[in-house]
This record gives C-alpha cells, sequence and structure tokens, in this order.
C-alpha cells in the first residue's frame, strides 16, 4: 500500500524521509519509493531502511539498493547554489 512521506535530504546514495503515521518500518526493510518532484519528475527506486528515529513523528534513513544515474544526474541540475570553500 502506498504511504505518503516528506522527503527531508536526498543524494544519490538515499534519502531521508519523514512518515507522519503510526506504522513502524524496521531495520534492514525493503521498501520501494517513488520520488517525484515539484516539476512532477518521478524517479522510481528500491532501497532498505538503515536508520530510524522514532518520536512524534518518524523518520527514516533508506539507502538505495543501487546508484540511479538518472536520478543523480537530475539532482546536479537542480543545484543552482553550489559553494565552494
Amino acid at each position: 500500500s502506498d504511504i505518503p512521506v516528506k522527503l527531508i535530504d536526498i543524494s544519490s546514495r538515499g534519502v531521508g524521509v519523514l512518515i507522519a503515521t503510526q506504522l513502524r518500518l524496521s531495520i534492514n526493510k525493503k521498501v520501494s519509493l517513488i520520488i517525484r518532484f515539484s516539476d512532477f519528475r518521478e524517479f522510481e527506486v528500491t532501497g532498505t531502511i538503515v536508520r530510524k528515529s522514532v518520536g512524534e513523528t518518524h523518520v527514516y534513513g533508506i539507502k538505495f539498493d543501487t546508484v540511479n544515474n538518472e536520478l543523480a544526474n537530475y539532482l546536479l541540475k537542480t543545484q543552482t547554489k553550489l559553494v565552494f570553500r
């Protein structure tokens, strides 16, 4: 079943998501994600839950099973402010 989540962090290797539900997911659980951006671009990826922080809301760290080059390229293109120090 589909569960809407709020994306709080993303890289080419994984995501951090906030789940506002009482559903509890376990570490090492395989999940399938559809990541939809504000321009309606979508990427379907699979991953494994590698960390969780459970409180009033549930925050999970999900590592992608494989690197999605198309997603990585999209993320790089959307970064308009890069700071080099």
